[in-house]
This record gives C-alpha cells, sequence and structure tokens, in this order.
C-alpha cells in the first residue's frame, strides 16, 4: 500500500532518526487506522553489551522506542501527509513522544525480530494517540500499551 505521493519505504527514509538510533527497519501494512512493522534487533547493538553482561537483554526503553518509531512517528508521518506534502514538515519539525504506558510480559533478546502493530485511538491537531503492541520472534506479545505523541516545531 502506498499512499498518495509515498511508498511505505520512503515513509520510513523520512523520518528524522538514524543510525545508531534508528530502530525501524521496514513498514509493512499502513492504512488510516494502524500501521504494522519490524525491526531486527542485531547482537552487535552497544546497549547489550552493559545490559545484563553475560546474560543480555533487550532494554524495555528501546522496545518503547521501537514502538514509537513505528506507532507514532511513521504512522503519524503518514497520516499529517493526508493534510499536509510530508515534505513540507521534513525539517521543520521533531516527533515529540508526550506519554507511555507499556506493559511488559517477556523478554526480547538479542538477535530477534520485533514485530510492531499500532491502533490510532485520536488523531487531532497533529496529535496522535495509538494503542500498541509489541510481539517477539515467537509470536508472543512481549509488551502492550498506549503511546502518544506530537510534531513539535523546531526552536
Amino acid at each position: 500500500m502506498t499512499t498518495e505521493a509515498h511508498t511505505l519505504d520512503e515513509i520510513v527514509e523520512m523520518i528524522p532518526h538514524r543510525e545508531p538510533f534508528r530502530f525501524i527497519d521496514k513498514i509493512t501494512y499502513i492504512d488510516d487506522d494502524s500501521v504494522e512493522g519490524n525491526y531486527f534487533l542485531h547482537a552487535g547493538h552497544a546497549f547489550y553489551e552493559g545490559h545484563f553482561p553475560g546474560h543480555p537483554l533487550t532494554p524495555g526503553v528501546i522496545l518503547i522506542e521501537v514502538m514509537a518509531q513505528i506507532g507514532l512517528v511513521a504512522f503519524g508521518l503518514y497520516l499529517l501527509n493526508k493534510t499536509e506534502p510530508l515534505h513540507q514538515l521534513i525539517g521543520t519539525g521533531l516527533p515529540v513522544l508526550t506519554s507511555v504506558d507499556i506493559k511488559f510480559s517477556k523478554k526480547v533478546l538479542p538477535g530477534e525480530q520485533v514485530f510492531v502493530r499500532a491502533e490510532k485511538t485520536l488523531f487531532r491537531h497533529g496529535r496522535l494517540i495509538c494503542k500498541v503492541k509489541l510481539k517477539n520472534s515467537q509470536g508472543g506479545t512481549a509488551a502492550e500499551g498506549s503511546i502518544s505523541g506530537f510534531i513539535a516545531a523546531k526552536n
């Protein structure tokens, strides 16, 4: 599926995050109500070195960032593109995470691919609230809850 002017890959490229802090590989589905995407957690990420050495585990803040980049930033860009051309948004604003209420239920290990699905609860005046779910490589729900944010003007 594509937006009017942009493919799913182009939307991913338009998010402002870059390596080493880009935690989105692909958007696999998007429409006006939901988005799905994935990210592979490479065992070589530096955060694994200090997060339980000898027994590395993906930090919850990284999993929240994966959910935010897919479920808020990429999804928000798609929704905003329906009212403003994306090229006018890029460089003029920054995505801001405003609230997170996430419950974790399974661990995510290095070398796993995670899958995110976000469903829009509210989108008004550039503010997006979503129910979000992150599944691990085995298909189990590792985290779920709600997340919200908006695009803020750069100062």
